[in-house]
């Protein structure tokens, strides 16, 4: 179990953008900090794409849960993860607007069809 969070760890968080010379403990600690926070908000926020009840909004968690899935019995490398970061980000967006503002209900992505013209 404390070997898959380890390796999930890794995953989500991947390599310090740092010359290998210039790393320090508080570095590498800060950034694996910052990448989990990025990872969980981008988790969240795809979880709560998919209460939205469209079919499409599942596809933002889909890929991320498919990463992991397929990385997970491998030694996971930061890099493995790297297809699904614009997943992740199109999570961290959705979780910054619903923490902004919370969903009256469910919204579907599908676009509406605006009458422009009174009857």
């Amino acid at each position: 179990m404390a070997r898959g969070v380890l390796r999930s760890a890794i995953l989500w968080t991947g390599d310090v953008p740092v010359r290998a010379e210039h790393i320090t403990s508080t570095i590498a600690s800060l950034w694996r900090v910052g990448g989990l926070t990025w990872f969980l908000m981008g988790f969240l926020g795809a979880i709560f794409m998919v209460r939205r009840g469209d079919p499409l909004s599942a596809l933002p968690l889909l890929v991320i849960l498919a990463t992991w899935a397929i990385s997970y019995p491998l030694w996971a490398e930061g890099r493995y993860s790297l297809p699904a970061q614009p997943f992740v980000a199109i999570g961290v967006a959705a979780m910054l607007v619903r923490m902004r503002k919370p969903a009256p209900g469910a919204v579907s992505s599908r676009p509406a069809v605006v009458q422009i013209a009174p009857r």
